[in-house]
Parts: C-alpha cells; sequence; structure tokens
C-alpha cells in the first residue's frame, strides 16, 4: 500500500503531466482537477485493507475489523500493530488479535 505522502506525490505528478510548461491551463480545468483529486485521496485515505493481501507497513494503531469479537457485537475495533511481530494487539488489553478481517490507518491516538 502506497503511504499518503507516496499517493499525494502521485497527484502532483499527474497534475505537473496534466497542466505543465506547454499546456493550455485554464482555471476551471484546473479547479475540476482539485476537486476530482480531493475525492480520490479522501476515498484513498478511507480505504480498509484486506489483511489476508497486505499489512500495515508502520507501527501504530488502527480501526480493524474482526471476525469474533470482544466486547461482544462490536466488530470495528482499535488495534495496534508492530512491525516486528507482524501481529494486531487489543488497544483494551492487549492480547493478540488473530482474526483480522481488513483495517485501516488512524491517526495516532
Amino acid at each position: 500500500m502506497k503511504t499518503i505522502e507516496q499517493k499525494a506525490q502521485e497527484l502532483r505528478d499527474e497534475f505537473n503531466r496534466k497542466y505543465g510548461p506547454g499546456s493550455n491551463l485554464r482555471a476551471e480545468d484546473v479547479g475540476v482537477w482539485i476537486e476530482q483529486t480531493f475525492i480520490k485521496a479522501a476515498k484513498y485515505s478511507q480505504r480498509w485493507v484486506n489483511a489476508e493481501e497486505e499489512l500495515p507497513k508502520k507501527n501504530g494503531y488502527y480501526l480493524v475489523i474482526v471476525e469474533h469479537s470482544f466486547p461482544k457485537n462490536c466488530r470495528v475495533v482499535i488495534a495496534e500493530f508492530s512491525t516486528e511481530e507482524e501481529k494486531f494487539y487489543s488497544e483494551i488489553d492487549e492480547h493478540q488479535i488473530d482474526d483480522v478481517m481488513s483495517w485501516r490507518m488512524i491517526d495516532n491516538i
């Protein structure tokens, strides 16, 4: 998964290809591009990643969807991820969470 910074650089490169030197830059074209890019960025930052396909690249806190839950009926929980162990741990009582189905980034808490 690309970091937010890598995705931002990708979008900057896209802008430079479309509106760099030699382009017929029009304000309304740039406005449309900014709107579309904002939507892409928001969707990227809010997406869920399948834990079977990819794990986080950084230690930190993540929202995770679990198959079975504790507390009961709570399928989305905050978990801490350890890159060294490649495992998620409960933020509540620090037990290992083995049934993470998906995860997404959140700001550090």
